[in-house]
């Protein structure tokens, strides 16, 4: 309830606004990035049981999902995740440590899946024409960009601009 009333607090809600974020989705991109450093960790140390990286996996993969979930600015949270898992595979492999490489291809791979399946269930609209809904979360986006861009200076279309 603390929580709760805390995100209702006008001091709270003002701050929210003026800075343009989301309290739910700040709270969950936290946890997501939080859990997935927890699971990037499990694979450096000497043996976590796979027991462990599971939960871990399944963890990070819904909260990624809720984080996404509740704003799509989230997804950077999603992308740093998938460039953790990406240079641990690739600097495993360097090493020759090809056990721990194969290892973290598949829970990433796992993680990956269970996010994209929990954001498709958690949201109704993908949920009943998934083709339609994911391609909806991306078009959707530019159509807002593009509105937006007709009356902003200093529009930014590309990652060289």
């Amino acid at each position: 309830m603390a929580s709760l009333a805390l995100l209702m607090h006008s001091v709270v809600v003002d701050s929210y606004n003026h800075a343009m974020s989301d309290a739910v989705a700040l709270l969950f991109s936290t946890a997501a990035a939080g859990v997935t450093l927890f699971w990037t960790r499990s694979f450096l140390g000497p043996g976590q049981t796979h027991r462990a990286r599971g939960w871990l996996t399944v963890l990070a993969g819904v909260l990624l999902a809720f984080a996404c979930g509740s704003k799509m600015n989230s997804l950077v949270v999603a992308i740093l995740a998938g460039v953790v898992i990406a240079t641990g595979v690739l600097e495993a492999w360097r090493r020759i440590d090809r056990a721990r490489a194969v290892a973290l291809l598949s829970y990433g791979a796992g993680l990956c899946a269970i996010a994209v399946a929990e954001f498709i269930v958690i949201n109704p609209a993908i949920l009943h024409d998934v083709a339609g809904g994911l391609a909806a979360t991306v078009t959707e986006h530019r159509l807002t960009e593009a509105i937006q861009v007709k009356f902003l200076q200093g529009h930014l279309g590309t990652l060289g601009q």
